[in-house]
């Protein structure tokens, strides 16, 4: 008893921590830097980029036409601009944003995994 009286205080107790974090967080549109959203492009755009080519069997021209327009606002401009890289025997691709590079490869989980380059297999 006195075991689960403890649980029930520490998880109130996390419980209120939770919902003041989120009070005051800032909202997702603040939180959105120019680096974040170059991120979040690079990664849209390789991730279906890997996926319609290797998967989905469509041309380059294809996938920018159906998957690459009238897409979320905040990425739609930027993920058309940068450049992508086709590894085709690897079956990768990678995009460059911001100096840095999202990468998509064969994972043993899923089809493809999504990675920045630092942590992506080789």
């Amino acid at each position: 008893m006195l075991m689960a009286t403890t649980l029930m205080l520490i998880s109130g107790a996390v419980h209120a921590q939770t919902l003041e974090q989120l009070r005051t967080a800032p909202k997702s549109a603040e939180r959105n830097t120019e680096a974040t959203i170059g991120a979040y492009a690079a990664g849209y755009k390789a991730g279906f980029l890997c996926s319609a080519l290797f998967n989905g069997g469509k041309t380059r021209d294809q996938i920018e036409a159906d998957e690459l327009t009238g897409i979320y606002p905040l990425v739609e401009d930027q993920a058309r601009q940068l450049q992508a890289e086709i590894d085709y025997q690897a079956k990768r691709v990678s995009v460059a944003y911001d100096r840095k590079r999202m990468v998509t490869a064969p994972s043993p989980h899923s089809a493809h995994g999504l990675w920045p380059k630092a942590s992506a297999p080789v």
